[in-house]
């Protein structure tokens, strides 16, 4: 069953990162995928914050700043 939502985004991001470090040095060679696999999800993650701010913006514009205030 495929992961979705933010969550799965940063499930995804802590698992990748557990594999490069169970696997050392070997998960950053050519032969193992988990380096290409952290930048997956690297520009995932920063794709969809990106995505996040842009529907922030449309948000505060259609329906005014009283409405959608910004979080942090």
């Amino acid at each position: 069953m495929p992961r979705r939502g933010r969550g799965g985004r940063r499930i995804a991001s802590q698992d990748v990162k557990d594999c490069l470090l169970l696997h050392g040095n070997d998960g950053y060679a050519g032969d193992l995928p988990f380096e290409q696999r952290l930048r997956d999800v690297m520009a995932v993650e920063i794709a969809d914050g990106t995505a996040q701010i842009q529907k922030i913006i449309i948000a505060r514009e259609r329906y005014g700043r009283e409405f959608v205030p910004y979080r942090r």
